[in-house]
């Protein structure tokens, strides 16, 4: 053995490549978006000239809903991100609540550099760059993402 570590293709548990549903997904989108190009962009009189109209009546949905489910899903989107921004908030515990306390457990760093001063560190100027971790304590985090003075 030569020591070199060979990586395989990831597999699922019943065998296919991980691969193989990308390009799956890949070409069902493509399909799709064509499909959708057609119904939003293909006007009547060219299903009349191709004699089917009657297939198009009974199989495609009406060019209305070419505008209403993107319309939709686009309200849809920015409703989600609103509501679920109102749903942290509400869960957001207030500064004095007996579960924000800390215990003698805390790693909370006192050095100049460290997250809570926001200080800008270089990294060719100090002897490890990478700060050890440590606890940021409520009223700093509160501070530095609100900007707080108090």
């Amino acid at each position: 053995m030569d020591g070199s570590i060979t990586v395989g293709k990831a597999k699922t548990a019943g065998g296919v490549y991980i691969e193989t549903y990308g390009f799956v997904a890949w070409i069902t989108t493509s399909v799709a978006l064509v499909c959708y190009l057609v119904l939003a962009y293909v006007p009547d009189a060219a299903w009349r000239a191709l004699h089917l109209e009657s297939i198009a009546k009974q199989l495609l949905p009406d060019k209305y809903w070419a505008l209403a489910v993107p319309s939709w899903l686009c309200v849809s989107f920015f409703f989600i991100l609103i509501y679920y921004h109102g749903i942290v908030l509400s869960h957001v515990e207030p500064m004095h609540s007996w579960r924000t306390y800390t215990d003698e457990h805390r790693n909370e760093s006192h050095s100049p550099n460290s997250a809570s001063t926001l200080a800008v560190v270089d990294p060719s100027n100090v002897d490890d760059p990478v700060p050890a971790l440590e606890d940021v304590p409520l009223t700093e985090a509160c501070r530095i993402l609100y900007h707080n003075k108090n």
